[in-house]
């Protein structure tokens, strides 16, 4: 857009690419200020660029290592959540993933005991059947007699 045109100042005309390499600025930096934001070029040269608040933002990377997402975390805080909060308190998302982790391992461990268990009656004679099951009804009996006082 304003790569090649050249821009004057102090009675000599370069490009901005030039001009920002002459004054050591970013040159992305120089040319969103003279073309976006309409700065004189002088001032988009000699303006020093702000130190971006975020990296020393301690609570950014906890959030990070949360699971949460930076644009996520920013929005929290400009909503006026504490830092703290807004870091680790999981998002919806993050409790959904969670949840379904948790019920992944569940079902894993359902699974593996069932497996095991079947093993065990898999290899029991009738007379020992018979006489677990009857072992489990006594053992439910005295469950909810537990349960109702």
């Amino acid at each position: 857009m304003g790569a090649h045109k050249s821009y004057a100042m102090y009675g000599k005309s370069k490009t901005l690419s030039e001009w920002s390499k002459l004054y050591g600025m970013p040159e992305q930096i120089v040319s969103h200020r003279v073309l976006y934001h309409g700065w004189e070029l002088q001032k988009a040269l000699t303006t020093p660029v702000r130190e971006r608040r975020y990296h020393k933002d301690k609570y950014r990377e906890l959030a990070e290592k949360n699971g949460i997402r930076v644009g996520t975390y920013k929005k929290r805080v400009r909503d006026g959540w504490d830092r703290e909060e807004a870091a680790t308190t999981p998002t919806k998302w993050t409790w959904k993933k969670y949840r379904k982790a948790e019920e992944e391992e569940k079902k894993a461990k359902d699974d593996a005991l069932f497996a095991t268990l079947q093993f065990v009656w898999d290899r029991l004679s009738v007379e020992q059947k018979e006489r677990l099951v009857g072992m489990i009804r006594v053992a439910a009996r005295m469950w909810e007699q537990e349960e109702a006082s």
